[in-house]
């Protein structure tokens, strides 16, 4: 199961997670809805690769959803 961050605005988990990959540019596009309204962040394959650790932070809070460490 995916992990669902919470959102921002209305405290909840976001309804939906999507993600795609491009094969071409080796990405990932994590895509998540809530309350009408979208957010995305896009994650090449070397910060994937290189991540020791990436947890789902809060999304619609203008910063990026995803976080590493």
């Amino acid at each position: 199961m995916i992990p669902v961050p919470r959102c921002a605005v209305c405290c909840r988990p976001v309804d939906k997670v999507t993600v795609s990959r491009n094969e071409i540019s080796c990405r990932d596009t994590w895509t998540v809805y809530c309350h009408g309204e979208r957010e995305s962040v896009t994650i090449d394959e070397e910060m994937l690769m290189s991540c020791s650790d990436m947890r789902m932070g809060q999304a619609f809070t203008g910063r990026k959803a995803l976080t590493s460490g």
